[in-house]
């Protein structure tokens, strides 16, 4: 492993403060309180209540937010001194303002999350797409500490990603780089939830994975051999293991799906020439199967791209998001 330190960006002693980190997703609004060392002291979630609007979105996150604040000052002398937000959609991160969003959060697009919620809560405020703050946290407190040119997908209900380039966040002119969940695939492929077609987010998310899975049950008569048909909900885990144990229709899922991830996973190489690949997201919990196919799918040109899975789970984005803060202030 790459022992380049990060000597260079700055740290605070241990004693100095901690910071207040959200994560405001499509389903939940998750909120910490993060030490100077990326160590989660406390974590709670509430609802996003996304059809509620802007509005009740902002409010849920300020009200959580003061909890979580009133909890740590009843136990701890050591100030919050920042807040760190990851959201879904682009952000501004200079401005703090959402630029883009999906029908995930309906109106959404516009909010400057980094006035709301800072005059709320009078702190100092940060703003980034949740994928990048996720990636942050990997490259600063996770299993990409060490290296400084780092590309991260999560894969999950669709596909996120975030991209270090020689230390820093890579977020283009209004902060739409790295949507690497958006790179064509297959040309007038399937229909992305983007509106594209062909977009790696429509083959090798999560989503993707549990939709061709069940078209695939659905086209093969009553009685089919593979053990899938067995069950009246799939996950990614089933269809893995299924696949590990020999079933062939899950192998040939398996196949298909580790098959466009590779060569959405080759592109990035050229692209940004990182140290490492960093995977997470739900999908990645199924570990050493999800790097196994996407292995045997790599042509054997390309077996030489270090993957790494991701070491700090769903809490990746509440630790970089608040490291972000630290490292902004």
């Amino acid at each position: 492993m790459n022992e380049a330190s990060h000597d260079d960006l700055p740290t605070l002693p241990s004693d100095s403060g901690v910071f207040l980190a959200l994560d405001i997703g499509g389903t939940k609004i998750a909120g910490g309180i993060v030490n100077a060392e990326g160590g989660l002291l406390k974590r709670a979630t509430v609802p996003t209540e996304a059809a509620q609007g802007p509005d009740r979105i902002i409010a849920s996150a300020s009200k959580l937010a003061r909890d979580l604040l009133q909890s740590h000052q009843r136990v701890s002398p050591i100030p919050v001194v920042a807040l760190g937000v990851g959201s879904v959609g682009q952000i501004d991160f200079a401005s703090g303002r959402v630029v883009l969003a999906t029908s995930a959060l309906p109106g959404w697009a516009g909010t400057c999350l980094k006035r709301a919620l800072g005059t709320e809560l009078g702190l100092p405020t940060f703003v980034e797409n949740d994928a990048n703050a996720a990636a942050y946290g990997e490259y600063r407190a996770g299993v990409a500490r060490g290296y400084r040119h780092v590309v991260c997908l999560t894969l999950g209900t669709g596909i996120g990603g975030g991209v270090i380039a020689d230390g820093q966040l890579l977020r283009g002119a209004t902060g739409g780089a790295a949507e690497l969940g958006h790179v064509a695939v297959e040309l007038n492929g399937e229909l992305c939830p983007c509106g594209r077609r062909g977009c790696l987010e429509a083959y090798s998310s999560g989503s993707a994975l549990l939709r061709y899975a069940n078209d695939r049950l659905e086209s093969l008569r009553a009685g089919t051999a593979s053990e899938l048909a067995g069950y009246s909900s799939l996950t990614g885990a089933i269809i893995f293991d299924a696949a590990a144990r020999g079933d062939q229709l899950a192998q040939d899922i398996v196949e298909r799906f580790s098959r466009y991830l590779a060569a959405g996973l080759v592109s990035f190489q050229f692209a940004f020439d990182p140290e490492c690949i960093v995977l997470g997201g739900g999908v990645s919990s199924v570990g050493e199967l999800l790097l196994e196919g996407i292995r045997r799918a790599l042509p054997e040109q390309d077996r030489h791209i270090r993957l790494l899975l991701a070491s700090l789970g769903n809490d990746a984005g509440l630790i970089g998001a608040a490291l972000l803060a630290r490292d902004s202030l």
